[in-house]
């Protein structure tokens, strides 16, 4: 049986605050994951910061005709740019 937890008011303006920021902390792996990818050394890395990209994308709201638009072209560039619109 699922067992129901209270919270105290911190707590739950905690839990929140959290969720209501979500899209926030999105964008900003966004820009740490363009920033990574253009200083990435080799394509084993570059595949995994386009799957962080992705995962991203997705978590930050964007629509699935424009993410797999950018995995596609992986191009940093617009992955850049389409970050840049999210503000």
């Amino acid at each position: 049986m699922s067992e129901e937890r209270d919270y105290t008011p911190h707590q739950k303006r905690i839990i929140r605050d959290y969720y209501k920021t979500s899209g926030e902390r999105s964008v900003s792996t966004l820009q740490e994951i363009v920033t990574e990818l253009f200083l990435a050394s080799t394509e084993k890395k570059r595949d995994r910061l386009w799957e962080r990209a992705r995962k991203a994308l997705e978590a930050a709201g964007v629509g699935p005709s424009i993410i797999d638009h950018v995995c596609a072209t992986r191009d940093p560039e617009i992955l850049a740019e389409h970050v840049k619109d999210l503000f």
